[in-house]
């Protein structure tokens, strides 16, 4: 077999290795979506569905949520399988012309999406943890019709969404069984703290990094019962890539004698090293 021919098939190869996983996840949100639970729309107001998948680098459900060392790559390797959940708060919106913050459909022309939250990478690599036993996934579904990226999705205040896609985020542990969850930001953070107790300082609408380091443990461990089965990940939150540098310089975090950014590079150290012990 000539190099060229062996490298088409081993590209074959390592997107097949995820299709059935992925496909599975995607058929689930279909299902979700055709129950049409909001007056008969897929999404509340404020929301719509995908138009489409990236084939390069994205956060699922915009893209497969596989890592990529280059984000046009179409290539990919295998689902994570009790791996780390990197968890993001929505894909954002539908559609924006501003090439500083593009929406999913100037993705879409692209083939792949690399705003400033992809600055994960260079976080996760620093602190040593595979690339390649990360999936990259969202709490909130849909796109937001609105061009604002930031901030709580539009349907965060609608229980019956609320309620779908806590519904989805479980069928996603179920799928990958993570042994460690890193929320990006404080919106993850709120959406994953029923895994905890209702009482827990991670429920908290608003709340500092400082505070929450001296509030609680940095390092939790989740507990949800699926059917029976037990799913008890390791979970962690650190600053938002989009917005770590202002985080460090005014509410900088603090673990294993670091500050800042050197600090959360140590915690998600020890999180990976605890995960896989646990």
């Amino acid at each position: 077999m000539l190099a060229g021919q062996w490298q088409d098939t081993r590209r074959r190869q390592s997107r097949w290795n995820h299709m059935h996983e992925i496909e599975m996840l995607r058929q689930h949100i279909k299902q979700l979506e055709n129950e049409l639970r909001f007056h008969g729309e897929p999404y509340p107001d404020g929301l719509v569905a995908f138009p489409g998948v990236l084939q390069g680098q994205g956060f699922f459900p915009g893209g497969d949520g596989l890592w990529r060392e280059c984000p046009a790559d179409a290539s990919s390797g295998r689902f994570p399988l009790g791996g780390i959940m990197v968890l993001g708060n929505d894909f954002g919106c539908l559609s924006n012309s501003d090439p500083r913050s593009p929406g999913f459909v100037q993705c879409l022309d692209r083939g792949f999406e690399d705003p400033p939250t992809w600055e994960i990478k260079e976080t996760l690599r620093r602190a040593g943890l595979p690339g390649d036993r990360c999936f990259f996934t969202n709490a909130y579904l849909g796109l937001r019709t609105a061009i604002k990226t930031t901030g709580a999705s539009p349907g965060v205040t609608n229980s019956e969404f609320q309620k779908t896609c806590r519904e989805f985020f479980e069928h996603q542990l179920v799928m990958q069984r993570p042994s460690l969850i890193v929320c990006l930001g404080h919106e993850p953070r709120k959406f994953v703290a029923p895994l905890l107790t209702k009482k827990h300082v991670w429920s908290r609408d608003k709340i500092s990094f400082p505070n929450l380091d001296q509030k609680c443990e940095p390092i939790v461990i989740g507990r949800i019962s699926i059917g029976g089965d037990l799913i008890s990940p390791m979970m962690v939150v650190v600053a938002h890539p989009s917005y770590a540098w202002s985080t460090h310089a005014q509410s900088p975090r603090s673990f294993a004698g670091e500050i800042g950014a050197a600090a959360e590079d140590a915690l998600l150290a020890t999180a990976w090293q605890q995960a896989q012990q646990h």
